[in-house]
């Protein structure tokens, strides 16, 4: 009886979900939670909790309307209340030209489980403006522009060379020296709408985070999104916090935080949940030792291959591209450690599994939170911990954070700091840093001491915010990659991205030209600290996770 319970809630909650998915993406954005049953599986016991999750900090009845200011005209069968022009450009253009060829062949960025994937963002955005209904063929009645360039694929396809294409000459011509000679020739188009608002109306997007419009590489830290400073309203992957609390106008109001894409169509059709996987493992990670802050990822290596000899603590799944989907439905908790930059893709692919990001990473922020001027609240889905509580051991974690403890973190529900977790464990376990020999890294130590009501709370957050993430709604339709068949991306992210967009013509268009002038102010007035390449925050005399002696 109990189990036809449980299978009715969960079923209820997978046909709630996935039509609300549908219906929003036909008619208003996504832009609540729903309260959906949710079934939380935590180790070897499933509960059937109904809640709603106040991800969203705007007021419900408000943000359920459908945005209708500004100088478009929202209606029930176009929901945004924007125009944008599309420029028509040579089709002879190389970000044309190999954009549509990996599109016809599934190459480069249009793949499955592949690298690539997560820089098809000018794929998507692409099949948005060109297929909205906010598009107008006037560009008198224009909110913004857009220039359909596949610029990452023209990249992709001449590297290693890293030299700007002509696309990438044009602009930088334009927006460094407001010289459109090049942008005119080169896009066969007339630079009077650019000239309107300084090209403050006109939209770029931004596929890949560790690289700009000349592709330096070895660059990490502000250097990359310096070029965001700029007038047009930039589409970002990635930004960190410290570049945001430096830059918050033009970080929060002029330009759009957006999540890395997944374009798998078997996501969205249902083939990855077809296969029952008991979600009885405290946590799973798999991921490169590399990036700026290497030492974190030591620590990850090997507080996976020590806690592989703990009892039911890292799922048993590959550490593979086509596995790890696995991993995630098995586990409770995912790592997020700060890699070749803050953030990474892998933050939003564990949302669509159930499993609850564990955040190792000091200065990622996560699109469309408050963070970056959004709605979403983070503590609601996801734990935040400091990077450094994989480097250290337990002891000088306590000294380290003693006189400012709730920095180590504190849960959502029960308000339990993290520095009182492991205080706990040092008093009460004098053998507490190994087991059977075993070195247990301090992270571990928390996860396997997190109670249950926060579990639930931030399991049934993670049901509420994937959708918000993801760019396609759920769809049996879907078996193909959809960036191959130009499909229109329906899905929470680019829902959230217009009402981004909404936000900057909200009474008029006038409303463009006075945010992107506040950067400018903002840009000039700290121009001079950030020519300079910085680099993340990171602790390199930390160490690297490694138990500082060993027991036998």
């Amino acid at each position: 009886m109990q189990l036809a319970v449980v299978l009715a809630v969960l079923l209820a909650f997978v046909f709630g979900l996935t039509f609300m998915e549908l219906w929003r993406g036909m008619v208003v954005p996504p832009i609540d939670p729903e309260e959906v049953p949710v079934v939380v599986q935590v180790r070897n016991r499933t509960t059937a909790v109904v809640t709603t999750t106040p991800v969203e900090q705007k007021d419900a009845a408000k943000t359920k309307t459908p945005v209708t200011t500004g100088t478009g005209t929202g209606t029930s069968s176009c929901p945004y209340n924007f125009k944008v022009y599309v420029y028509s450009l040579p089709q002879t253009l190389g970000a044309v030209v190999h954009g549509a060829g990996a599109r016809r062949n599934h190459t480069l960025h249009v793949c499955q489980k592949c690298i690539l994937e997560q820089f098809a963002l000018e794929y998507i955005v692409e099949d948005f403006f060109i297929n909205t209904c906010a598009r107008t063929a006037d560009p008198e009645a224009a909110d913004f522009f857009y220039l359909p360039l596949l610029r990452d694929a023209e990249f992709r396809t001449n590297f290693p060379k890293r030299a700007p294409s002509a696309s990438e000459v044009a602009l930088l011509k334009l927006l460094e020296n407001n010289d459109s000679s090049a942008f005119t020739s080169t896009f066969g188009v007339s630079d009077k709408w650019w000239r309107r608002h300084g090209g403050a109306d006109h939209v770029i997007v931004m596929p890949a985070p560790v690289t700009n419009l000349r592709h330096e590489s070895s660059r990490r830290g502000f250097f990359h999104y310096t070029k965001h400073l700029l007038r047009p309203i930039f589409v970002a992957l990635e930004y960190s916090k410290s570049f945001v609390d430096s830059f918050p106008v033009c970080s929060r109001m002029k330009n759009i935080l957006v999540p890395y894409p997944t374009t798998d169509p078997d996501l969205f059709n249902g083939q990855l949940h077809s296969k029952e996987i008991k979600r009885e493992s405290l946590l799973y990670y798999a991921g490169g030792v590399h990036g700026d802050c290497v030492q974190i990822r030591f620590a990850m290596k090997f507080l996976v291959i020590n806690s592989t000899a703990l009892p039911n603590v890292v799922a048993p799944v590959p550490s593979n591209m086509r596995e790890r989907e696995h991993g995630f439905a098995a586990a409770t908790f995912c790592p997020i450690p700060v890699g070749d930059s803050p953030s990474s893709k892998r933050m939003y692919d564990v949302l669509n599994f159930g499993c609850i990001p564990v955040v190792v990473s000091d200065d990622l922020v996560w699109a469309f939170s408050d963070t970056v001027g959004g709605w979403l609240d983070p503590t609601h889905f996801a734990l935040q911990v400091p990077q450094i509580i994989v480097q250290q051991p337990l002891a000088a974690l306590l000294v380290r954070f003693k006189d400012a403890p709730q920095d180590l973190g504190v849960l959502p529900v029960t308000k339990t700091r993290v520095y009182d977790i492991l205080r706990h464990v040092q008093n009460t376990d004098p053998g507490h840093e190994f087991w059977k020999g075993t070195y247990i890294n301090p992270l571990v130590q928390v996860l396997m001491r997190v109670p249950q009501e926060d579990i639930a709370f931030l399991q049934s957050g993670v049901a509420a915010a994937a959708p918000h993430f993801r760019y396609y709604t759920m769809s049996k339709d879907i078996q193909t990659i959809p960036t191959a068949s130009h499909r229109y991306p329906d899905g929470g992210a680019m829902h959230n991205f217009a009402r981004k967009l909404a936000a900057r013509v909200e009474g008029g268009r006038e409303g463009i030209e006075r945010i992107a002038a506040q950067c400018d102010v903002e840009r000039e007035r700290k121009r001079k600290p950030h020519t300079f390449e910085w680099r993340y925050p990171c602790d390199r005399e930390a160490g690297d996770g490694r138990p500082v002696k060993k027991r036998r």
